[in-house]
């Protein structure tokens, strides 16, 4: 009996032990599973704060792109509005080319009408010291009377109103 209530000691030790440890290993399965759990916790935090993140992320690339396609929208624009203004500037200049070449040529008219007024004053002048001084009705059948209007003159003067209107309006 001895031997049995030494085994039977030996055995109790032994459960006691063995009851020791798993109560041991129980409190570190309670202990990782602690771990675990707020591990797992942070991850959720982590999850959440990176989908955060790649939805702020998103956004901003949104943003960007809209803001990229409104400033090429915007220079498409500025250079419709540059070409423009460099056809209205051609415009401008070739009229005013036309203009400047319209002027010289009224003063050109005008300067040769100039030059034959003075040929035909100096013409007048030598034909009343050739002539000797002539009665009135003498003098009204050789010198030009004013008041009648060359035609040729006429028509020449009124093109040239005509040419000068056209520039001055459009």
């Amino acid at each position: 009996m001895l031997q049995a209530k030494a085994e039977v000691h030996g055995a109790l030790e032994a459960a006691r032990t063995v009851e020791a440890e798993a109560v041991e290993e129980r409190r570190k399965l309670r202990e990782r599973e602690r771990l675990l759990e707020t591990q797992r916790w942070k991850l959720r935090e982590i999850e959440e704060d990176l989908a955060a993140k790649s939805n702020y992320f998103d956004r901003v690339v949104q943003a960007a792109q809209a803001s990229q396609q409104d400033s090429q929208k915007a220079l498409e624009e500025a250079k419709e509005m540059e070409q423009r203004a460099n056809e209205k500037l051609q415009e401008v200049e070739r009229r005013r080319k036309e203009v400047l070449e319209k002027e010289q040529s009224l003063i050109r008219l005008k300067l040769d009408i100039t030059k034959e007024e003075m040929r035909l004053d100096k013409k007048r002048q030598q034909l009343e010291l050739v002539l000797p001084k002539l009665s009135f009705d003498e003098a009204l059948t050789l010198q030009p009377i004013k008041d009648v209007i060359d035609p040729k003159m006429l028509i020449m003067k009124l093109r040239a109103e005509r040419e000068l209107e056209a520039f001055v309006k459009p």
